[in-house]
């Protein structure tokens, strides 16, 4: 196999109906990625390539439209003030540098120092530090999401959105509401306040006596590093999981929340939920595997996640997440634009889906 290999696949979904759709190989070994975001304007797919291309002098073979940001109708939706415009949703780690931390505890895909490619779940289970010009805190895993109205809270904490409360008890305390990796509010809270959790970003709550002066600003830029990430160059939010070690592995509540305004949890395990017809992965040779399911049209036909495991199998993955099933894009393959059904009238233009923030893969 050369660098890249492409085939076409069909077969037989669960329920006896016939799909098809591509099967790309891309050689691991010297396979790299980068990351562009755009936060204020979004940029089709091939905008963010060319871009890349000339910056980085490396010619882009795959392409993906990543994360969301934060727009004006978001923050509406979100009852969110404007000053949140811009930020980044979902994990994010550019160049070595945090820009969003890990909310929950969901599949990213991830480049080391050395120039490994693999997927892991990424949390804030093991601690962060946060360092801000003089000043460097370290808070450790166990001064995460502690419950402050059953127990004596230490002088820095944080709470991402795994915490099973709606609300932290702040009572005057100094609570920090990030954004990504910038301060958005500062809120000097009174004895017995509570807070309602932030669902955009991170939380840390400070003793008032203890609170760093240089966090007295909105808008300022913080440094966290991830405790056990500090060698990922690059990393980019996935979705789920769908196949571990060859084996069906669908767990959809053991890594986020459903995305609702309670917050609520999701109850039971289900593999009937549909995914857009793309998954990327590895196959046991380690070779990084992107599969799309089309329809006569050629753009990603909706499959459940049980159909897109039970694909990916048979075709010799070994892990494999799904794109989300809100995803709402491009995917370029070479010189193919594949973009979501839904966005014909891009399509018509022959061009890709504005986004605002892309993955290019290319190689060494």
């Amino acid at each position: 196999m050369g660098q890249i290999s492409a085939k076409k696949i069909e077969g037989k979904l669960i329920n006896g109906q016939t799909y098809t759709g591509k099967l790309m190989k891309f050689q691991s070994e010297k396979l790299r990625f980068g990351l562009s975001l755009s936060k204020f304007h979004k940029k089709p797919l091939g905008t963010f390539v060319k871009q890349f291309n000339r910056r980085t002098k490396h010619e882009t073979k795959i392409a993906w439209s990543g994360i969301s940001v934060i727009d004006e109708t978001s923050a509406n939706e979100k009852q969110l003030s404007n000053f949140f415009v811009g930020s980044p949703l979902g994990f994010i780690i550019a160049d070595g540098i945090v820009l969003n931390p890990p909310l929950y505890n969901k599949p990213a895909l991830l480049l080391n120092n050395e120039g490994k490619i693999f997927i892991k779940n990424v949390s804030t289970q093991n601690g962060i530090r946060v360092l801000c010009r003089s000043h460097k805190i370290d808070i450790p895993p166990e001064n995460r999401n502690i419950d402050g109205e059953k127990h004596i809270l230490p002088d820095f904490c944080f709470y991402d959105l795994l915490y099973e409360k709606d609300y932290i008890y702040a009572d005057g305390r100094v609570i920090v509401q990030l954004a990504g990796n910038i301060i958005k509010e500062i809120i000097f809270s009174k004895p017995g306040q509570k807070i309602p959790i932030q669902t955009i970003g991170l939380t840390l709550s400070v003793a008032d006596e203890a609170f760093p002066p240089t966090w007295d600003m909105r808008e300022r830029e913080l440094e966290i590093k991830i405790k056990g990430f500090e060698n990922i160059r690059q990393g980019i939010e996935t979705g789920s999981f769908i196949v571990q070690h060859g084996k069906v592995n669908i767990k959809l509540n053991s890594e986020t929340w459903q995305f609702n305004q309670n917050r609520s949890k999701i109850s039971e395990e289900k593999t009937n939920v549909d995914c857009p017809g793309i998954a990327i992965g590895f196959d046991i040779d380690n070779n990084l595997i992107i599969i799309t399911i089309v329809d006569v049209h050629g753009n990603p036909q909706n499959i459940s996640l049980e159909n897109m495991a039970k694909i990916l199998i048979e075709n010799n993955t070994s892990d494999a997440v799904s794109f989300t099933n809100d995803w709402q894009g491009s995917l370029i393959l070479g010189d193919e634009i594949i973009v979501d059904s839904s966005q014909k009238e891009a399509e018509a233009q022959n061009e890709t889906f504005p986004v605002s923030c892309a993955v290019m893969g290319y190689f060494n």
